[in-house]
């Protein structure tokens, strides 16, 4: 028998490469709350997992302070554009840059209450192992940006939060 361990809202984590933090610049703050609904559920140590991921409107409305009749809503219609967006794209060295897709897939479920996200395989690496990543990674509870109500918002938070480990920051002006 498989063991499974489900995390409460207030124990749910996102792990994700800095790479890929820079990259969801241009998501709206729907998309981006999406994302990191189903960043939470990845394992950031493990590279054989589930890459389907069911995000629950309940979910949704508990991590982001709204209505369940509107949380459905909102996570279609950040799949819909997650779908419709060709690509993200990562500048991960000086003269390299990766295009790839956000999603792969979308499952709608509106009676379960749940959308389903496939998570293609150039995006996994910057969330499985995500901690081997040169340029570091950056990991902060889902309920700690839950009711930051901008993308740019969302966006300082995970730009401090970079540096919270070390305490230091420092920014050069080219």
């Amino acid at each position: 028998q498989a063991f499974k361990m489900e995390y409460t809202m207030k124990e749910k984590s996102v792990t994700q490469s800095n790479h890929l933090i820079q990259a969801t610049y241009s998501l709206t703050l729907q998309e981006k709350r999406l994302l990191m609904l189903a960043i939470s559920k990845v394992n950031p140590h493990k590279w054989q997992q589930e890459w389907i991921i069911k995000v629950k409107a309940s979910e949704w409305a508990e991590a982001y302070g709204c209505k369940l009749r509107n949380a459905y809503r909102d996570m279609k219609d950040a799949a819909d554009r997650l779908m419709e967006q060709p690509h993200l794209v990562l500048n991960t060295g000086p003269d390299v840059t990766e295009k790839a897709y956000w999603v792969g897939g979308c499952t709608y479920k509106k009676k379960e209450g749940y959308v389903s996200l496939s998570i293609p395989p150039e995006l996994r690496k910057y969330l499985a192992y995500a901690m081997l990543e040169d340029e570091g990674f950056t990991s902060y509870k889902i309920l700690s940006v839950g009711s930051l109500r901008s993308h740019n918002s969302i966006r300082l938070y995970e730009f401090l939060s970079r540096w919270q480990s070390t305490g230091v920051l420092t920014i050069s002006v080219d």
